[in-house]
């Protein structure tokens, strides 16, 4: 019921607009549509009124069946046809049970058929097989060539046509310039090409964004972005999946040492700030910000739906420009906003339930304005005040209050958070407001609030001096010390401990051990970031935090969870050596040094890793026969084409099998002893280390850590993504070398320091 009144709030006409070279099929007017099918859809206007989704048409507003009939043949032409066969299930989505279940369900299906048949047949006729190939130009894409690596916009000349397209939805003021940004296309178009470059990584069961038609509101899984046929199609193919091989062509062999940060500076040779515009709340911050608003007392024992997971780079969300929400991400909004809603609406401290006014409608006004601007970060314009108060009057007082929370919780306006400013184009600075957010949002995971609300609406936050003063207030709370674990969890992409399983028979205590590793790196991430430790710790730490079962398992003296010391026979060395760590990236019945050695080369040094190549045989094809693990993993990596990864992979994964594949201690692996010694190049020094405790001394000390800690700090922080080159002057202008000692609060108040912090660009 509250969907169907509420969804047009988040939904915004988004379709694309014909090629200028496949121009849509006309098919003829049937005179008995009116009087036969017409009745039939009346009840499309509940939601069609409002105003359609995707290549959808806002045909049931009144405008009389002609209108109602080019529509629905117009959503056949886009593919449409099962979808209209059926109820809708969702804010986009048309995948329920059938739609006509009456008497008049044949003449539906006949009248689809029919109509069907003569698109198809229209499609076809118009097939043009004289158009110029593109890819048959003389100059054709080439993935091999050294310019591959030069991210010109010149290729785009073959494809205009479907940006042009874009634009309908993402130029201006298009619904699709939130998250995504504004582009037009002629004079910026290498802006364009930077966009598209940071969303090739973006896919919807394994195909590409790109390559997608938009399917309502803020999401684009639909069908093929133009007509699969059309040459202008098979272009688009090649040009999307060809943005996606300048990423790993271009990157430097993992091995070779990084540029020093004052060589990335001699670059910058003008003031280039990261992107703006809007950027949707992660499913950590989303969860804080619901807190936060609602200021439920046990907020935490509300149910709530997972998010779908966020698109991650190195192990952190960064959805900066990422707009796409999927039928699924929205179907969980607005779950969880029908159980905010009667959550607050059965708690007496909650927000609606405030207001001691006899005068009700003055309460529901005043709730209009306190909660809406809490959930938005700003004041409320006067027409949405007005939606609002129309929705509540549509309904009793109780439902009518439930109605104007589901409506604000599934609003972009709350979903997004802004980074606008007030600039008009080019460089501009964000508002007082954004300050305030962004640097709570990096601390807290939630809006400002408070103090820094009125440091904010006193324009203090301009000065990176107030800047500093009230980012160390937000990271002396017990807020940034959960952030802590948020963080350690990321950056060693261990938060699948809880889901990870392991074979009893040769792990027999992991089920119980599960959750006490869990908690242990936890406990490790809330001490890291509240003691101002060096991050360093997490690699050459000797100590860990555990209760009486895991110091046990480790053999040391604790409990409760409270810091104890490794016995210095232990080898223990961080966190790379606890549990967590060991079981996640490890095998169902063994250790797994290749994906151990991975994760810490793209994780804790910033290493791009290409797939592996088609075709080397799978690591399982080896006789294992009498071989360790280590054996065995030289055996697949004397590949040669397996060499240039290896060889830095394969030393930090070694350096770990003193570990079995839960973290316990081994001396044997398959009857022979365990060999840990390794050797490798890192900072461009040849490097020999005995075991895990050797490895994660030496690499907690070096330049490459120490590099990779500011760029996964940017992600973590702000969401920002150093990729692609992008961002490397806010990153260079961050630079603390302070190697060993360095702290996440060293590297955050940097952050807050720079103008990159306060400035963005269209």
């Amino acid at each position: 019921m509250f969907r169907l009144l509420l969804s047009f709030i988040f939904i915004t006409s988004c379709s694309l607009k014909p090629s200028p070279n496949e121009e849509p099929c006309d098919v003829a007017y049937d005179p008995n549509f009116e009087e036969t099918i017409f009745p039939l859809v009346s009840d499309c206007g509940s939601c069609h009124e409002f105003g359609a989704t995707g290549s959808a048409t806002k045909f049931m507003d009144g405008s009389g069946a002609e209108d109602a009939f080019a529509g629905i043949s117009k959503l056949i032409g886009d593919g449409k046809v099962e979808a209209l066969r059926k109820k809708p299930t969702g804010l986009v989505s048309h995948g329920g049970g059938t739609l006509i279940t009456s008497d008049d369900a044949g003449t539906w299906d006949q009248f689809l058929d029919g109509l069907s048949s003569q698109q198809t047949a229209c499609l076809n006729a118009s097939d043009i097989q004289d158009r110029e190939d593109p890819l048959a130009r003389s100059t054709p894409y080439d993935s091999s060539s050294s310019e591959s690596c030069q991210t010109t916009f010149e290729k785009f000349d073959l494809v205009s046509g479907i940006l042009e397209n874009c634009v309908s939805c993402h130029g201006g003021s298009g619904q699709g310039a939130l998250g995504f940004g504004v582009f037009e296309i002629g004079g910026n178009e290498s802006s364009v090409y930077k966009k598209l470059l940071k969303f090739v990584d973006l896919k919807d069961n394994g195909i590409d964004l790109l390559q997608m038609k938009p399917v309502g509101g803020l999401s684009h899984s639909g069908g093929a972005v133009l007509s699969e046929k059309s040459t202008e199609y098979q272009a688009w193919l090649a040009l999307t999946n060809e943005l996606e091989s300048p990423v790993l062509s271009c990157s430097k062999e993992v091995s070779e040492p990084i540029d020093e940060p004052f060589e990335i500076h001699a670059r910058c040779d003008s003031f280039d700030p990261i992107e703006g515009g809007y950027k949707r709340l992660t499913a950590y911050e989303y969860r804080k910000t619901l807190a936060y608003l609602t200021a439920i007392p046990d907020f935490e024992s509300i149910t709530l739906a997972d998010l779908p997971s966020d698109p991650k780079e190195k192990g952190f969300a960064t959805i900066s420009g990422i707009y796409t929400m999927t039928d699924s991400h929205l179907s969980v909004v607005f779950d969880n906003a029908e159980l905010i809603a009667d959550a607050m609406l059965s708690t007496t401290s909650a927000l609606p339930n405030l207001c001691k006014s006899s005068n009700i409608g003055f309460c529901v006004e005043e709730f209009i304005s306190n909660f809406g601007e809490r959930a938005f970060r700003r004041a409320l314009a006067e027409e949405e005040r007005a939606s609002l108060l129309s929705i509540y009057q549509n309904y009793d007082h109780q439902n009518g209050l439930k109605a104007i929370m589901i409506s604000i919780l599934v609003s972009p306006s709350f979903l997004y958070k802004s980074e606008i400013g007030h600039g008009e184009n080019g460089t501009y600075e964000l508002s007082d407001r954004e300050i305030a957010d962004q640097l709570s949002f990096m601390t807290l995971g939630h809006p400002a609030e408070g103090e820094l609300l009125t440091a904010a609406a006193s324009g203090k936050l301009r000065d990176p001096v107030y800047r500093v003063f009230y980012l160390k207030q937000l990271m002396a709370s017990d807020g940034f010390a959960l952030k802590g674990e948020e963080y350690v969890s990321s950056l060693l992409d261990v938060s699948s401990i809880s889901t990870t399983g392991k074979d009893p028979l040769h792990y027999p205590s992991f089920q119980s051990l599960k959750p006490k590793f869990a908690n242990e790196i936890k406990a490790f991430g809330r001490h890291l970031f509240s003691n101002d430790v060096a991050l360093g710790d997490i690699l050459a730490s000797n100590y860990s935090f555990v209760d009486h079962e895991l110091a046990s398992f480790y053999d040391m003296n604790g409990d409760n969870f409270e810091k104890a010391i490794y016995p210095a026979s232990s080898g223990r060395s961080g966190l790379v050596t606890q549990g967590a760590f060991s079981s996640v990236h490890g095998h169902v019945d063994s250790s797994a040094p290749i994906l151990r050695g991975a994760t810490l080369v793209k994780q804790v040094l910033c290493k791009n890793l290409p797939e592996p190549p088609n075709d080397i045989p799978p690591i399982s094809a080896i006789d294992a026969t009498g071989l360790t693990g280590r054996e065995i993993v030289e055996l697949h990596s004397s590949n040669e084409a397996c060499a240039s990864c290896h060889t830095m992979i394969d030393p930090l994964g070694f350096s770990l099998e003193g570990f079995d594949g839960i973290g316990a201690k081994r001396l044997i692996d398959n009857g022979s002893i365990v060999d840990t010694e390794v050797s490798m190049i890192l900072d461009g020094t040849d490097l020999s280390f005995r075991d895990a405790k050797d490895m994660g001394s030496n690499l907690a000390k070096s330049k490459e850590f120490n590099f990779c800690m500011h760029e996964q700090a940017l992600r973590f922080g702000l969401g920002v993504s150093p990729k692609h080159g992008e961002n490397q002057c806010f990153l260079a202008d961050i630079w603390s070398n302070k190697a060993e000692t360095l702290s996440m609060q060293d590297i955050l108040i940097k952050i807050v320091q720079s103008d990159y912090f306060i400035t963005r660009r269209k």
